[in-house]
């Protein structure tokens, strides 16, 4: 979050995140939460199609309709099993994005303090990102150009299992 206030900054620097900060956490956090639930009403809503698929396939001909028949309770086991596999990982990707989104909401201030250095990095799988080096610290960042390399920065941010934001920053001096 980089729009702070000197407000937020000053909450920071006694040692507490500010509401307004607070609150963009939890708008994050249910960001986050409210993601997963569209993800499972995509899937739910297409899961039908490959059934729908099948049985037209099955009803061309008069031969492809008694495989059908005699296929059935296959099919049937087999939608069944698809049916408790989609479920079960629409479950744990629930629970696993509600433990992410407590975890971003119940955040402690660290502070962290160094000789900024930005590294962009690139992964195939992920695409380019870039983090805020702070001595040996590594901060993901969205926008490094905010810090001036090799200045000395004061940075307060929280940390999650899945990675820290930064809540605010201060430019301590030129070293």
């Amino acid at each position: 979050m980089f729009e702070f206030t000197k407000d937020d900054l000053r909450s920071n620097q006694q040692g507490s995140i500010s509401a307004r900060q607070r609150e963009w956490m939890e708008k994050q956090a249910a960001s986050l939460r409210r993601s997963v639930g569209t993800t499972a009403w995509f899937v739910i809503a297409f899961l039908p199609i490959p059934i729908l698929l099948i049985l037209a396939v099955f009803m061309i001909g008069e031969g492809s309709r008694k495989l059908l028949v005699s296929a059935a309770p296959m099919l049937v086991i087999a939608f069944c099993f698809v049916i408790i596999v989609v479920s079960a990982f629409l479950f744990l990707s629930k629970l696993t994005t509600r433990k992410q989104a407590e975890e971003f909401v119940e955040s402690q201030l660290l502070v962290t303090e160094g000789k900024a250095k930005i590294v962009k990095t690139f992964n195939p799988r992920w695409g380019s990102g870039q983090y805020l080096m702070l001595d040996e610290k590594k901060i993901m960042v969205h926008t490094g150009d905010i810090f001036e390399e090799g200045g000395h920065y004061r940075v307060y941010h929280g940390k999650t299992s899945v990675g820290e934001f930064i809540l605010s920053h201060e430019k301590i001096s030129h070293r």
